[in-house]
């Protein structure tokens, strides 16, 4: 009895031990190709606000760039009053940034750094309203 308990965990460490090392020669493979999105999230303390997102595709092949898309909108107001309250001027901006990114994951242990350049353009709209009141 006691001979067939020494082979059976002779036995039991020996299969451990070869699905060990089968397991570190071999590659694990996660995702081909992943999709991310991301939403942007009005933080801002300002009167205005923030509001955006970005999409992007990720392969592992590694001398093709990855690419996304993302835009980015923001607005700000702000009121300038004169001093004895007869006027006021307002300003209202509207910006928005789309950028077309072409960009590479370049992974490390723990953390994955993303490196790339993105083409884009920025449109601005502002809005000027003087209010002119005459106190007599």
């Amino acid at each position: 009895m006691l001979n067939r308990t020494k082979y059976f965990r002779k036995l039991c460490l020996s299969g451990s031990f070869l699905v060990g090392l089968i397991s570190l020669s071999s590659t694990a493979n996660a995702q081909f190709i992943g999709i991310n999105a991301d939403v942007a999230i009005d933080y801002s303390a300002a009167p205005g606000s923030v509001s955006g997102y970005s999409v992007g595709i990720s392969h592992p092949a590694p001398f093709i760039p990855n690419i996304g898309y993302s835009s980015v909108s923001f607005k700000d107001k702000e009121t300038i009053g004169s001093d004895n309250d007869t006027s006021s001027v307002l300003l209202e901006t509207a910006t928005t940034i789309k950028t077309i990114n072409l960009f590479y994951n370049v992974p490390f242990p723990v953390v994955t750094i993303t490196v790339g350049f993105g083409l884009g353009g920025v449109e601005t709209k502002t809005t000027i309203v003087e209010n002119v009141s005459d106190k007599s």
